[in-house]
């Protein structure tokens, strides 16, 4: 008879804003460090893998070395990744390979996540080393983003309304050419109407 696999061997971590994180060998979902107590593993495996339940360590232990293998990398790490060591590093080496001045780096835009602007190792902290006179800012788009998700019902309802308007216009050939007929109105609503499908767009991310 098989051994019975541990619950700790259907999780491997990932890296997340410099966290590791576990994440299932199976369906690759990650998992918050919570989950890595046995009995949250163990329901998580009979809930979401049930026919995975008798498999044995071994089973989990080749499953946890796929990722691995598609790696485009062969030399065994990733091209890219998002912690600000990697980043900061890319931009030390293009600074270098171009031989460009440091200080003509004066500003730098992130979304604010903790690689970015982590005060011990974040990026902003790394560049400010090389530049202290830089200034960091957090994306406008990414805070419009952000409080879209949050908006009061008044405003939610304006919004959409602004919303509905522009896409009824948008949505015939017809419509448009009856608004031409009001040049002010015209030239009003096409000078909103890239603005307000970013932030539509916006709006609609999960």
């Amino acid at each position: 008879m098989a051994e019975k696999a541990p619950a700790q061997a259907e999780t491997k971590f990932k890296e997340k804003d410099e966290l590791q994180l576990p994440q299932c060998v199976i369906c690759m979902k990650v998992l918050s460090n919570d989950t890595m107590r046995p009995n949250r593993l163990k329901r998580h495996l009979k809930q979401q893998h049930p026919t995975l339940v008798l498999e044995t360590k071994e089973f989990f232990s080749s499953k946890a070395e796929s990722p691995k293998r598609m790696r485009l990398d062969k030399s065994g790490s990733y091209h890219t990744g998002a912690r600000s060591e990697d980043i900061f590093n890319s931009i030390s080496n293009f600074v270098e390979k171009n031989d460009l001045d440091w200080k003509k780096l004066i500003g730098l835009c992130t979304d604010g996540a903790p690689a970015m602007i982590g005060v011990r190792s974040g990026l902003t902290r790394n560049l400010k080393e090389k530049n202290p006179a830089m200034v960091s800012t957090h994306c406008v788009i990414h805070w419009q983003a952000l409080a879209s998700k949050t908006l009061p019902l008044k405003l939610r309802h304006t919004l959409d309304s602004a919303i509905r308007i522009v896409n009824y216009i948008k949505s015939s050939a017809l419509n448009s050419r009856e608004l031409a007929r009001f040049p002010e109105l015209h030239q009003y609503v096409s000078a909103r109407d890239s603005m307000i499908s970013n932030i539509e767009a916006q709006s609609s991310t999960p």
